[in-house]
């Protein structure tokens, strides 16, 4: 008489096998699927709401080496804006961070003043190439390309 296991046996113990592999890999799948779900959700819902946000750069006030400012206005539909980041960027590409900032609350008709305490990165009015303001809602910034006023 041979020794082993039944076919029925054998055939329960695939089928147990078979079905804990499924709900294995249906668990991971559900899982992965939702969390790239809420994702996808986050960033819809920050564009819809960052839909309709301009600023834009009024003026630029530039003392090369010492105390700068750029002129913000929010001219867009958004309100409650975060101003994020500011450079403003020399003939050769180096550039100088603004010094105020995050700048929190910037909202629909606002007018802020983005301070740069020490611009040496210009030298002098001629090297200035650009500012670029930018804000929590990527596709809302500013760059401006113009003349600043050299006080």
């Amino acid at each position: 008489m041979k020794k082993g296991l039944s076919p029925l046996i054998a055939t329960v113990i695939l089928v147990v096998m078979v079905v804990s592999i499924a709900a294995i890999i249906t668990v991971f799948a559900t899982t992965i699927t939702r969390e790239s779900q809420d994702r996808i959700e986050n960033r819809t819902q920050k564009n819809v709401d960052c839909s309709g946000g301009e600023i834009r750069i009024r003026d630029v006030y530039l003392q090369p080496g010492n105390y700068s400012r750029v002129i913000v206005e929010n001219v867009g539909l958004v309100s409650g804006l975060t101003i994020t980041s500011a450079q403003v960027v020399n003939i050769t590409g180096y550039n100088s961070s603004a010094t105020n900032l995050p700048i929190r609350n910037f909202d629909t008709g606002d007018i802020e003043t983005v301070v740069f305490a020490n611009l040496s990165s210009v030298g002098a009015c001629v090297n200035f190439s650009q500012v670029i303001v930018s804000t929590d809602c990527q596709s809302v910034n500013a760059r401006f390309r113009g003349t600043p006023l050299c006080v």
